[in-house]
């Protein structure tokens, strides 16, 4: 039952709204409360007993880890590359974007940033892991993407940069080796070919071909 008080003026009752703060503030806790609910806390069903006990190496604290839960760890980044790329230039958002645009994957993918450039691609599939990994290298929002697969305790600080782009001349070639398809062929020899010049596409100089 609601409290009641007197209206003086008009000589009836009226209910009090003196309790309505508290039922806006329980209604507001019951959200909070059921949101945070509906969050996994993953870890929480672990026992702590079950963890291994930590040790030292010296002034440096050590833990021994489990095998079977690296190589489980390992598993799950069987179908992953490793690229890089200047996210001053560009964002996760784009790059995302544009997969799904050009890669046509027949099944899902995760795009995670590493930081230092570095974005890993982790495949469902093996199919669309083998397409993109023998492709090479790709552009993405006017970049190009070089992947590599991904290897066991992969560290950014750790990487060094062994690729660059530079412009191949082919001279003294006859021009029935001018077309696209022979040309990227023999420029494969040398590393990933990305595209051929402007003139050399449209051959307007046949002094050498550039790739």
């Amino acid at each position: 039952m609601p409290l009641l008080q007197k209206d003086k003026e008009q000589n009836r009752s009226i209910p009090s709204i003196s309790g309505s703060s508290s039922v806006a503030a329980e209604k507001t806790t019951s959200f909070a409360a059921a949101v945070a609910g509906s969050q996994p806390k993953v870890g929480r069903d672990i026992d702590l007993s079950s963890l291994p006990i930590p040790g030292k190496q010296g002034s440096f604290p050590m833990v021994k880890l489990a095998k079977d839960e690296v190589l489980k760890g390992i598993e799950q980044c069987k179908w992953a590359l490793v690229g890089r790329l200047d996210f001053q230039k560009t964002n996760i958002t784009k790059i995302r974007a544009e997969i799904e645009q050009k890669w046509n994957l027949k099944g899902g993918y995760k795009a995670i940033p590493f930081g230092r450039g570095y974005l890993m691609l982790n495949f469902f599939i093996e199919e669309d892991y083998l397409r993109i990994w023998q492709q090479g290298s790709w552009i993405l929002d006017g970049q190009v993407l070089r992947v590599n697969k991904w290897t066991p305790n992969f560290n950014t600080a750790s990487q060094a940069t062994y690729h660059a782009l530079i412009w191949v001349k082919f001279p003294g070639l006859s021009q029935e080796y001018w077309e696209v398809f022979t040309l990227m062929s023999i420029a494969r020899a040398l590393g990933h070919p990305m595209h051929l010049d402007d003139n050399t596409a449209k051959r307007n100089m046949g002094y050498f071909a550039a790739v």
